[in-house]
């Protein structure tokens, strides 16, 4: 009725395509193929084109169809473009290695290869690193050998401002409940491990936000005063949650997301992490900043 409205005609076809995307929208998706409404999705999307409320990406029109016949409402256009161009922007940015990090490496985890060292090391060279496993494949301790090796190469009497966070109040609890035993383990094994260890908190609590996200404290202007942010359970984040995160980070800090790309997808709308992790090729630029946690350590290899 609304797109009716400001269109200032009745157009069957354009209410059937607010009225489905509104519903794409609330099962999740960012976006709806015109293939979903009409069997010639070309012919749809000219008639569509033709009213005064769908316009190209870009404009600003409620709804925004792009290219490939995807229609959206306007807010989660913005988002996937926007948070797209910073990830670009952060894939983009030379890799900036620390002093002495593979001898520091070598210290905390070893100087054999490993999925874990891997991955740390792309931690703690590029702005931006996704690091993906099951359960049982040492996501937790693969943030307590980051943590450790900042602590580490953090030059003596400077505190490194490391943020924790996770979606939800349970998962943020949970990662410090883990992370505290991983570094006790490594503790016992004679390794040095961070003194002070920021306490996890949710996403919204770190980005300052009392309750909905508009009223956050950080955001495009006002950055989260951290150099390293390491998320957990990243896969239930958002398109909302990840653009407002996105777009609250330093220019030089280091964006870090673990979690499993097949587990706790977001419930709002936008599958962000997953399909970071699965729309991927090797030849993607993002494919280098993408790691995979393969083995399992909850069960014996003969199992």
């Amino acid at each position: 009725a609304l797109m009716a409205r400001l269109n200032g005609a009745p157009d069957s076809q354009l209410e059937s395509a607010a009225r489905l995307v509104s519903a794409w929208r609330g099962a999740g998706h960012s976006c709806m193929p015109l293939s979903a409404l009409h069997p010639e999705p070309d012919h749809l999307a000219a008639a569509l084109r033709g009213t005064k409320v769908v316009g190209a990406p870009g404009e600003w029109k409620p709804l925004i169809l792009d290219a490939a016949n995807r229609l959206y409402l306007q807010r989660y256009s913005n988002y996937e473009t926007e948070i797209a161009a910073a990830i670009r922007l952060r894939c983009a940015q030379p890799e900036q290695s620390p002093p002495h990090l593979q001898e520091t490496l070598d210290e905390v985890i070893g100087p054999e290869p490993s999925d874990q060292r891997r991955a740390a090391e792309v931690a703690l060279t590029k702005s931006f690193c996704v690091i993906t496993g099951g359960p049982g494949t040492g996501k937790t301790r693969t943030v307590a050998y980051i943590t450790s090796v900042v602590q580490k190469l953090t030059p003596a009497g400077k505190r490194p401002r490391i943020a924790l966070a996770a979606p939800t109040g349970k998962a943020a609890a949970r990662i410090g409940e883990s992370l505290r035993k991983a570094l006790d383990q490594l503790r016992e094994a004679g390794k040095s491990v961070p003194e002070h260890l920021p306490e996890p908190a949710t996403l919204h609590r770190l980005l300052g936000a009392a309750g909905d996200l508009s009223s956050a404290r950080y955001g495009p202007g006002r950055p989260i005063p951290a150099d390293i942010v390491i998320v957990d359970e990243a896969s239930m984040i958002d398109l909302a949650l990840m653009w407002r995160l996105m777009t609250a980070l330093l220019p030089h800090a280091r964006l870090i997301l673990l979690g499993d790309k097949d587990q706790l997808a977001s419930v709002e709308a936008g599958n962000v992490f997953g399909d970071f992790c699965t729309g991927t090729s090797e030849s993607h630029p993002l494919a280098s900043h993408i790691v995979t946690l393969k083995r399992t350590y909850r069960v014996a290899e003969d199992s």
